[in-house]
């Protein structure tokens, strides 16, 4: 799979993840404040996330983008497809992440949710875009709600109770 992607929407660009913005993914994903809604919410160091990304690069079925502000070139938080599978034309949506706090609740997130999502089912040619997310995350649960994310069943994993919602194509 192709991981050097630019996804264009109106006020944003979904950049391929690149090696030199890694270490800003993990100072996000060690912020209490979003490590919180995560399923493996534990801190990680930087040879873990080494390891993350040597193993990133060489899967198929999974893609993270960075998320660009295009008015001034920031890089904000990331957002993901994975658990791709061309066969059955689904995958799983994930990794949302808006790690720079003074660019949260400005839509910045619902765009980039639908840039990830069209780039699937039109370039991917998925059919179903599915997400678990925590139950008492309401926040996110609204959001993918706006976008056309429907409940479909309460699932549980790790012990942890989450809602899995699937995006369909129309």
């Amino acid at each position: 799979m192709d991981k050097n992607i630019i996804l264009d929407g109106d006020r944003i660009e979904l950049v391929s993840v690149r090696e030199e913005y890694i270490f800003k993914i993990m100072k996000w994903r060690n912020d209490e404040r979003i490590r919180k809604w995560f399923l493996s919410n534990g801190g990680i160091d930087e040879e873990q996330q080494r390891i993350w990304f040597a193993r990133y690069k060489e899967r198929q079925d999974d893609i993270m983008f960075l998320i660009k502000v295009k008015e001034n070139g920031e890089i904000i938080g990331s957002v993901a497809l994975y658990s791709i599978d061309f066969n059955e034309k689904c995958c799983e949506f994930g990794r949302m992440t808006i790690g720079e706090w003074e660019y949260l609740r400005k839509g910045y997130a619902k765009e980039a949710i639908r840039v990830i999502c069209k780039y699937a089912f039109e370039q991917l040619k998925m059919k179903n875009i599915y997400l678990d997310v925590l139950n008492n995350n309401e926040r996110a649960i609204k959001l993918y709600e706006k976008i056309g994310f429907q409940y479909d069943e309460q699932v549980e994993r790790k012990g942890i109770k989450l809602v899995r919602m699937v995006l369909r194509l129309e």
